[in-house]
């Protein structure tokens, strides 16, 4: 407040005092709101660079498994599961998900393959990588290309969760700094 008993000179400095505080505080708002930004923007970027090289380096050891596969397979036996999931298409055709294990150096691996019928029997041969045996494939003759594997499914859903958690982290410091600056 302004004392009203001092002269007019002195109400004037006082004036001035107060709004260059106010412009002060005004610039070091614009500052940190500006700052805040670029931190947002930068996690973002260096989020998405971390997602995409995850992604490019799950991608290359998939394709060397593919290459090791088609070229020096290794073989066990499958055992289908008693369940499956059953699909149709829009054209009206029939296909169903066959999940199966198998055992390759003393560990048990999973493995999805979709077909167009259901096999006779509860066993089928499984090629797989000697490196990765989570990279494999059902010989089946209504097998569909495409196989899924279960560690690629994984591998995307860790690498979509450190994404999304790094981003909250960001988000929540830069809420937490605005926060505490309108408390100042």
């Amino acid at each position: 407040m302004f004392d009203l008993n001092k002269s007019d000179e002195e109400l004037e400095a006082e004036v001035k005092k107060a709004e260059a505080a106010a412009r002060t505080s005004t610039i070091r708002g614009r500052i940190f709101a500006g700052a805040l930004i670029v931190f947002v923007v930068a996690g973002f970027i260096i989020t998405l660079v971390i997602g995409y090289q995850g992604a490019k380096e799950e991608t290359e050891r998939d394709d060397q498994s593919k290459e090791r596969m088609d070229t020096n397979p290794e073989k066990a036996v499958a055992y289908l599961k008693d369940q499956y999931e059953q699909r149709v298409w829009q054209n009206g055709k029939k296909t169903y998900v066959l999940s199966y294990t198998f055992e390759a150096n003393g560990h048990s691996y999973d493995g999805k393959c979709e077909v167009v019928s259901l096999p006779k029997q509860q066993t089928e041969w499984v090629y797989y990588d000697p490196q990765n045996p989570n990279m494999n494939k059902l010989r089946l003759e209504a097998a569909r290309e495409g196989q899924i594997t279960g560690s690629s499914i994984r591998k995307s859903f860790w690498a979509g969760a450190l994404g999304k958690a790094v981003g909250w982290v960001i988000i929540y410091i830069a809420f937490e700094g605005v926060r505490r600056w309108r408390r100042k």
